[in-house]
């Protein structure tokens, strides 16, 4: 097994005693730091392709973190990925996760659990507990989340035209990509985050792409708003002043400051419609949409 340790400026003494505790137990781990061999600071690349490779990954609940805009991004990019991610709580009353202040709700997702040292666990069971957590998840994939050939859209799309830029968490990958094969089959030009070149840089591509379409939808669900990167995505757009458009695609309560940037916006709610077509005639005659399709 090998993991991948969120390390901080104030944690770097809990983080080193993580790091031994899995040694004596023989799993090899991985940090920004030791990601970033070049001594020129963190390459946020070298991180991202690191942590993909890892069979989990280890933040700590600490309220320290808050402040913390790198472990906040790998904790981010690890959820995006799909990684097990197990937090480590050393005082009680601790709420804050890898520097995202959504701590206590992400403990609620599939795949992120919680080792909890104020309430009795010990570092010594910790290669043990990530073993049988990392086995549990895979045990329990049954394919929800992964999408079929027949159901993958097209290519995004790579062009000079009016289009749509697909914000979207990646733990509904499946519910929106259904989605957009009905844009694309009904004519509409759309660009999602599978046309990223790997080798590039992560966010200037998503700037980029977000600078250069015509119409932004957002799809919006508790693994959305959990979601630094989606979250900094459709402020931006709002930034650029974009023409924007909210699909729900489930029942979500927003944090109050995003709640108030989002009020004034057109939105859908997927999840009342009876049926799809009805979804879908409302979607594709959403304002501003016409221009992105043939």
């Amino acid at each position: 097994m090998r993991v991948f340790i969120s390390s901080y400026a104030k944690g770097w003494k809990r983080a080193q005693d993580v790091q031994k505790a899995l040694e004596k137990k023989g799993v090899r781990w991985m940090d920004a730091q030791h990601a970033s061999d070049d001594g020129l600071g963190l390459d946020y690349v070298k991180i991202q392709g690191e942590l993909s490779s890892c069979d989990a990954y280890i933040t700590f609940m600490n309220d320290d973190l808050a402040s913390s805009l790198s472990a906040d991004a790998e904790l981010d990019y690890a959820i995006s990925c799909d990684i097990p991610v197990v937090a480590i709580r050393f005082h009680a009353g601790d709420t804050c996760m890898g520097g995202h202040p959504f701590g206590n709700r992400l403990l609620a997702m599939d795949k992120v659990t919680l080792f909890d040292i104020s309430a009795g666990a010990s570092l010594k069971n910790l290669a043990k507990f990530l073993d049988d957590f990392v086995e549990k998840c895979r045990s329990s994939t049954d394919g929800s989340s992964a999408v079929p050939e027949s159901r993958k859209p097209e290519k995004p799309y790579d062009g000079d035209e009016p289009h749509i830029f697909i914000s979207y968490s990646h733990k509904d990958m499946q519910k929106v990509f259904e989605i957009i094969c009905e844009l694309q089959k009904n004519g509409f030009r759309v660009w999602y985050d599978e046309g990223i070149d790997p080798a590039s840089e992560w966010d200037e591509n998503i700037a980029g792409h977000i600078n250069k379409c015509s119409y932004f939808i957002a799809f919006l669900s508790a693994n959305y708003v959990a979601s630094q990167n989606c979250r900094d995505e459709v402020s931006y757009a709002r930034d650029l002043g974009k023409e924007r458009l909210l699909v729900y695609l489930e029942d979500t309560k927003l944090p109050a400051g995003m709640a108030m940037r989002l009020m004034r916006l057109q939105a859908i709610h997927k999840y009342k419609y009876k049926t799809s077509a009805e979804f879908y005639e409302k979607l594709f005659s959403a304002k501003g949409i016409n221009v992105t399709g043939n």
